[in-house]
């Protein structure tokens, strides 16, 4: 593995940076689109990527912010009119930040300390498999086709975890081989480059895997929802086991995985 080691940011450009981060989740908690408490997280994570010199692991979390907002925005109308989500969904709250984004921050701790080029490719693979999923949800819903379970193959409504369509896949796979390019991009590393693009693409199959086996289904007035509130009965799953909880073991079952897949091609074959 070849790291073009993109040139180390001083003092005062890793400043200015986090900075302009702060700024930006300044303004997206005035209008509403993240929780003051979120854009707490946002600001360790992204510091903790600015100053350990981590820019393009930084610059892939900017891609996955940027990107999942637009296509939030993308058929409202659609989605509003979906049973299992809220208003106050659409907010990005810290816990949806740290089960997508903690394996990776973990990653670049650990490469912080101890450098080594398996620790990377572990964080930009479980950003992979977060932005796949990501996109795969957002642009998913959008489809004219209804989802099915992977397993199963039984028919469910738009927007219930674990229903994939054709259109929601091709989006997974784009997400994912969009990270993969900015590693790529940084990186001569052509081995690790597909290891983050297929990670990305296993990792949204096997958390919609988890979504249709234990993520938790509730029903209330013949409608299926993932609202844990009163009048729904649960159908399937545990209670306990919620969206960011399945995204949460996702991400890190993905990071550990590919470290060490990267390993063992380094050390076995």
């Amino acid at each position: 593995m070849v790291n073009l080691h993109l040139e180390a940011l001083d003092w005062i450009e890793s400043l200015t940076l986090h900075a302009c981060v702060v700024a930006v989740g300044c303004v997206l908690v005035f209008r509403g689109r993240i929780t003051e408490t979120a854009l707490g997280a946002v600001v360790v994570i992204s510091g903790l990527c600015i100053w350990t010199q981590h820019v393009a692991v930084f610059g892939s979390i900017v891609l996955m912010f940027v990107s999942s907002s637009v296509f939030t925005r993308l058929g409202t109308e659609k989605k509003s009119k979906l049973h299992n989500v809220r208003p106050e969904d659409a907010k990005r709250s810290w816990v949806q930040a740290i089960c997508n984004l903690g394996p990776a921050c973990a990653a670049v701790a650990v490469n912080a300390v101890v450098p080594n080029d398996y620790a990377e490719v572990a964080a930009f693979a479980s950003i992979a498999a977060a932005n796949a999923d990501t996109w795969s949800s957002e642009l998913g819903v959008l489809s004219r086709k209804q989802p099915r379970f992977i397993l199963s193959r039984r028919v469910v409504h738009p927007g219930i975890s674990g229903g994939v369509t054709a259109f929601g896949m091709l989006a997974a796979c784009a997400g994912a081989v969009a990270i993969a390019g900015v590693y790529a991009l940084t990186h001569a590393d052509m081995f690790g480059t597909w290891c983050i693009a297929l990670a990305g693409v296993a990792g949204s199959v096997f958390d919609s895997i988890l979504g249709e086996k234990y993520q938790a289904g509730f029903r209330r007035e013949g409608h299926a929802s993932e609202l844990f509130e009163h009048g729904n009965h649960l159908q399937k799953g545990y209670t306990w086991m919620t969206n960011d909880v399945v995204n949460g073991i996702t991400t890190s079952s993905i990071a550990i995985a590919s470290w060490c897949v990267c390993w063992i091609s380094d050390t076995v074959i």
